[in-house]
């Protein structure tokens, strides 16, 4: 269980973690992604699938996805998200 500041405004899709102290507002974020600890987005959009490491904050619009998009032995994406 995490213990978030916020999600505000906000559409999580399935499988969404959320590290501790993290915020969420006016976003979007896709199926199955990882925003680790201390992570604050504000009006992004999250693609499928992308992690967003530790202290990464945004405050303008952005657009993660991934670039050299990868996949391990079960099929899951893997790679390092890369906001746009």
């Amino acid at each position: 269980m995490c213990v978030c500041e916020a999600v505000v405004g906000s559409v999580l899709g399935a499988g969404v973690v959320l590290g501790d102290k993290s915020s969420v507002r006016n976003c979007v974020v896709g199926d199955q992604c990882v925003l680790s600890a201390k992570v604050k987005l504000t009006n992004c959009v999250v693609m499928d699938h992308v992690s967003i490491e530790q202290g990464q904050v945004t405050s303008s619009p952005c657009f993660y996805t991934y670039l050299n998009l990868s996949f391990d032995a079960v099929g899951r994406a893997v790679g390092r998200a890369s906001g746009l």
